[in-house]
Parts: structure tokens; sequence; C-alpha cells
């Protein structure tokens, strides 16, 4: 069995150009539901 790796977690949020990679957080989850609940 491999050692685990230590460091930060959750990771600090990726940045590009264009967005940003973060975690979740509970002001996302209006959104999400939101998004499941479309008929589309």
């Amino acid at each position: 069995m491999s050692t685990p790796v230590t460091g930060a977690w959750p990771p600090a949020p990726l940045h590009t150009r264009r967005l940003v990679l973060r975690a979740s957080e509970a002001r996302d989850r209006p959104a999400f539901i939101e998004l499941f609940a479309s008929p589309e």
C-alpha cells in the first residue's frame, strides 16, 4: 500500500482565463437543484 499524499485539502481554486474551478459551497445548491429540475 502506498503512503498517502499529504497536502492542503481542499486544494486552492484553479483559475483559468475564463473560469474558476473550486469546491462546491452551500450557496451553489439552489442553482444545482434548479439545473437538474429543468425539463430540458
